[in-house]
């Protein structure tokens, strides 16, 4: 009886801590579940998973809060219906890929909010399947790239706005490389001098300076290339037909990344100012003469008097 009696408490107390045992495992198990759920819904990415439809069974707190939408307005909605008309063409091509491969990497997708507006995402999914391979659902991370997206058309618009500038300007602007070698030439350059911009990004400095001015350019370019002060130049430009074209400005220099100094200029032509001074200079140099003629006639009327 008292075997009997101690193996029954031994029992009671061996099935105590058993049941206490299973009831914290369970509670670990419920606390794990919920840090990997709040890990899952409150990710800085979005998650979303589709079934062999394109229709969505899962989806994490993130990306409703993108989209401004509850779970129950999205769950068992085909994903096609909150892309824009361009995601959703690619869509009907990739999604089969998805299926088959495994694997879609990189893909830029929009999504519409329930506002309207666009989101811009940058999505990466892999497939689930079961064990005889069937496809099952996808597992899909994205990254919001709104903001970035929203910046490199902003610096599109600035370079093309940039680029139009240097396109109309009426001065001559030009960009070389460290040892004189023409970089980038705008149309004004090309029109003045005549040359193609293909043929123009073949020459160097000193086919198209006359040879008159050479040492006085490689001196500035020198000084650009050790970061000297921007310079002003006075300089003559000989066009394709080789007549001289005078122009004025100034060239400063810059580095790239890799510390490679290029120098850009900024000329205009002066040209037709030079030809127009030098007449200028020669009819007074002629009223001079002129007058010191007059002068020397009437000094001699006088003595004859």
């Amino acid at each position: 009886v008292i075997i009997r009696q101690r193996v029954e408490q031994s029992l009671r107390e061996s099935n105590q801590k058993y049941r206490l045992l299973s009831e914290e495992l369970e509670e670990r198990v419920k606390q794990r579940t919920a840090e990997v759920q709040d890990l899952y819904d409150h990710a800085p990415t979005g998650y979303h998973s589709l079934d062999a439809d394109g229709r969505i069974v899962m989806i994490n707190q993130t990306e409703l809060d993108w989209l401004n939408y509850t779970r129950d307005e999205l769950i068992g909605h085909p994903i096609a219906e909150f892309l824009t008309d361009s995601t959703r063409a690619l869509m009907a091509l990739e999604f089969p890929r998805l299926k088959k491969g495994g694997r879609a990497t990189d893909f830029e997708a929009q999504i519409i909010c329930k506002n309207g507006s666009i989101r811009d995402v940058l999505l990466n999914a892999t497939a689930i399947y079961d064990s005889q391979g069937n496809f099952l659902q996808t597992r899909s991370t994205l990254v919001d790239i709104t903001a970035r997206k929203q910046v490199e058309q902003a610096l599109r618009e600035s370079e093309a706005s940039l680029q139009n500038f240097l396109d109309t300007a009426n001065d001559l602007i030009q960009s070389l490389d460290e040892n004189g070698n023409y970089l980038y030439v705008n149309n004004a350059w090309c029109r003045t001098l005549g040359y193609s911009m293909e043929e123009a990004l073949h020459l160097s400095m000193f086919e198209v300076v006359a040879p008159g001015h050479h040492a006085a350019c490689r001196e500035v370019l020198q000084k650009l290339v050790v970061d000297e002060e921007p310079e002003r130049l006075e300089v003559v430009f000989k066009t394709k037909q080789g007549q001289d074209v005078i122009v004025e400005g100034h060239v400063t220099s810059r580095k790239d990344k890799k510390g490679r100094v290029a120098t850009n200029g900024i000329f205009r032509d002066i040209t037709l100012r030079k030809h127009a001074e030098a007449v200028l200079r020669e009819s007074e140099a002629q009223l001079r003469l002129s007058r010191d003629k007059l002068s020397a006639a009437n000094a001699a009327l006088e003595k004859a008097a």
